[in-house]
């Protein structure tokens, strides 16, 4: 049978053929959603008579033997994969002159912030801003998990960013884009745009990332430019309102096994679902998903599976208050925090001694955190039906059995900052 063929296959066969002769696609917007990855700062002095690098300058000092990084915290082990994608994207005529500008890539440890974005710029002008998904840092998937009850520092810094970028470069038609944590970003992005700038807008590529949810809808970044919110009162609603002004504009992909875009899933219309070369969570990775030559592979319909998970998900936050989110995603980051561990690859380097820490620190979490820990499966095992009670009997046991046992521990909850891009 023959092997499926991915985004890297797409690279080849369209690498040729310029933005000028083949204009800009959703194709086009996931694979610089993979590439804005990169850690461009390994890069940053190759043309220091320039304020942009290309892929091909990139490319080139790869060839070199310069060491380069692409990050990616949602799969390690395809560190390989990554760095070919990056090379044959090097490579082409397609994405070796795009124009890397303004890249932005920080850190604040103490603040819970992981944020990267980049401007792309293509050969017919047109510039393309791209957010960064989750890396492999610990503090980025804490930030994740804040997005349930507070707005986010990269939230805050992405809504600066698109400021920035269209008050001193962009003043004509551009894209947004980003994967993971970086298409919710994209939609804030997108959300605080005036009237007349998302007239400029072309288009928002989504891939497989949450949706927003009640927090941000407080923020001043939002409500200036959704007038229409502050004559309503029901949070859902809000967000509907969001999303209708953005709807033709949008375009949002996830794999049919879809777990991280059912997180306060966003129901745009134009909804595609593609199929992968991998299972499970596995799909969340965009070097997985299917090509057939010009095209993704699209599916017709979530797989059970992930609209069982978005089920459980949305039933689970219902019964949980801001301040019980907050709680627990403290506590839970806490335990890592106390192990010493930063990245999630630490844990594969170190293995037991990482794994034997984190268990450590995580004796200490609280009953708060411990009866939302199990709420969550027993969410789920209750979703099952009444028919298969028995067995619903024994796996909440065994939940019980594995968390009630850790005794009580309180932290305090750390602000965050809003960043400006200078």
């Amino acid at each position: 049978m023959r092997k499926a063929a991915t985004l890297y296959d797409y690279i080849k066969w369209r690498g040729d053929l310029t933005f000028r002769q083949d204009e800009f696609n959703e194709r086009d917007a996931a694979v610089l959603s993979q590439l804005v990855y990169t850690d461009f700062s390994k890069f940053s002095s190759l043309n220091e008579d320039r304020d942009y690098i290309t892929f091909k300058d990139i490319g080139e000092k790869i060839k070199s033997h310069t060491e380069f990084l692409i990050v990616n915290g949602d799969y390690i082990q395809r560190k390989e994969e990554y760095d070919e994608f990056l090379l044959a994207a090097c490579d082409t005529d397609r994405y070796g002159n795009i124009k890397i500008r303004k890249y932005v890539d920080i850190t604040v440890l103490e603040q819970n912030i992981q944020f990267a974005a980049a401007t792309f710029e293509l050969d017919n002008g047109l510039k393309v801003i791209t957010f960064r998904g989750t890396d492999d840092s610990v503090v980025g998937w804490k930030e994740d998990f804040m997005l349930s009850y507070e707005t986010t520092g990269s939230q805050l810094a992405a809504g600066e960013y698109i400021n920035a970028r269209l008050k001193d470069e962009i003043d004509e038609e551009f894209y947004i884009c980003g994967h993971s944590k970086g298409a919710n970003l994209a939609v804030y992005a997108a959300a605080v745009l005036k009237d007349e700038e998302i007239k400029r807008l072309k288009h928002i590529y989504m891939f497989d990332g949450p949706g927003i949810c009640e927090p941000v809808l407080n923020e001043a970044q939002i409500l200036e430019a959704n007038d229409i919110l502050k004559d309503k009162e029901d949070p859902e609603e809000k967000i509907k309102e969001i999303y209708s002004r953005l709807d033709d504009k949008t375009t949002r992909i996830s794999p049919e096994s879809c777990f991280i875009g059912k997180i306060f899933e966003a129901k745009f219309t134009d909804t595609r679902l593609v199929k992968s070369t991998a299972k499970g969570l596995g799909q969340h990775s965009l070097v997985t998903w299917c090509m057939d030559y010009h095209d993704f592979l699209y599916a017709e319909k979530f797989e059970r599976g992930s609209v069982w998970a978005g089920k459980i998900f949305d039933e689970w936050m219902k019964d949980q208050d801001m301040e019980k989110r907050k709680i627990f995603v403290e506590e839970i980051f806490g335990a890592f925090e106390e192990a010493g561990i930063e990245r999630f690859s630490d844990i594969l380097k170190h293995g037991f001694s990482s794994i034997k820490k984190i268990a450590g620190a995580a004796s200490g979490i609280s009953g708060t955190t411990k009866k939302m820990a199990m709420d969550l499966p027993k969410t789920g095992i209750n979703d099952i039906g009444k028919s298969n009670k028995k067995k619903i009997d024994k796996l909440q046991e065994k939940v019980e059995g594995k968390i009630s046992h850790l005794p009580e521990l309180s932290i305090k909850s750390k602000n965050y900052i809003t960043l400006s891009d200078k």
